[in-house]
């Protein structure tokens, strides 16, 4: 049951998923219960004492190729349900469950069902139409919202806000990017093949991708070039033309396993066109991973008028901004 004191302070409960690439301690010192996207296999419950870099973990999912990487079982419906109906009994009587975007993987519609069967609490379904820090923002707008005593039909309605104005620009690691996402989670045979073809031409000229997940979700690529440098550049400018947009940012650097790249950008974001702040360094969840590849990296950002970076910092639990590692 919930104390006298979380009653006044927590107006409602906070659930998300692992693809908001954040660490289970990270959460669990929040007090947001995460229903994880891939099974509790030895990736997942890897100890956090000794390999504390993951290496074991990345060189394992660099050996895995082809459908076997996505082929990892969703939380299902008795999930989710298990989980409202627990916070229910802790004395919630509103949930907000925030998700990944539909694009990566539709788990939303799960959750959707769930609370369908659930009578006992009031709980909001997102669907953020985002991916990795870029939820990570999403959340840490809910979490200082809970925390500030806000009701949960404000707060759901802020997560949105926020949702639509973040931006994830990243670069994966060479044909890493599952057909599946690029084309929004619904591919048809001939863009397969045209994917295919495309894929191989990159790949014979030496050439990397950066793609964008935009505000409805949808992936897509917009850069190409042989020279990594190049990408990264594209990268600083499009945030650069955001900040004109919308005022000083919020960002956050995220990679997956060792990665040449994130130095590459850092080097580049180092500017003084734009006003943003690191709020912090994500590295990847299994799952992620599993979708943009070993050696991926790319920045998350938002408005800092939506999300300030100690916001962030204080979601992540890194008020001194040392590098997070995903769960």
């Amino acid at each position: 049951m919930l104390t006298t004191t979380q009653t006044t302070r927590e107006r409602f409960a906070i659930v998300c998923d692992s693809g908001c690439d954040l660490s289970k301690d990270s959460l669990a010192a929040a007090r947001v219960t995460c229903v994880p996207l891939v099974g509790r296999d030895a990736f997942l419950d890897r100890p956090r004492t000794g390999d504390r870099t993951g290496t074991d973990l990345f060189k394992r999912l660099s050996g895995v190729r082809g459908k076997a990487q996505l082929e990892s079982p969703l939380p299902g419906v008795g999930e989710f349900r298990e989980v409202y109906e627990r916070l229910a009994k802790q004395g919630y009587r509103s949930v907000i469950s925030l998700h990944v975007s539909s694009a990566m993987r539709d788990v939303c519609s799960f959750a959707t069902r769930a609370a369908a069967q659930v009578s006992s609490v009031d709980i909001h379904v997102i669907d953020s139409n985002c991916v990795s820090a870029q939820m990570a923002l999403v959340l840490a707008r809910l979490v200082a919202d809970r925390d500030a005593g806000m009701d949960a039909e404000r707060a759901a309605h802020r997560s949105v806000e926020v949702a639509r104005a973040t931006r994830l620009l990243v670069i994966p690691a060479p044909g890493a990017l599952s057909e599946r996402l690029k084309s929004g989670g619904r591919p048809a045979l001939h863009k397969k093949v045209l994917g295919t073809a495309d894929s191989l031409r990159t790949r014979a000229l030496g050439a990397r991708c950066a793609f964008s997940v935009d505000k409805d979700g949808s992936v897509r690529e917009f850069s190409r070039s042989t020279e990594l440098p190049r990408l990264a550049g594209v990268i600083a400018r499009a945030m650069s033309t955001y900040a004109r947009e919308v005022g000083p940012l919020t960002y956050v650097k995220v990679h997956s396993g060792v990665s040449v790249l994130l130095p590459i950008i850092e080097k580049h974001l180092d500017t003084n066109e734009f006003d943003a702040e690191c709020a912090a360094v994500l590295r990847t969840s299994p799952y992620t991973t599993m979708e943009m590849g070993v050696g991926a990296a790319g920045v998350a950002y938002v408005p800092a008028s939506l999300v300030l970076a100690q916001e962030a910092r204080t979601l992540m639990g890194l008020d001194d901004s040392p590098e997070a590692d995903g769960g």
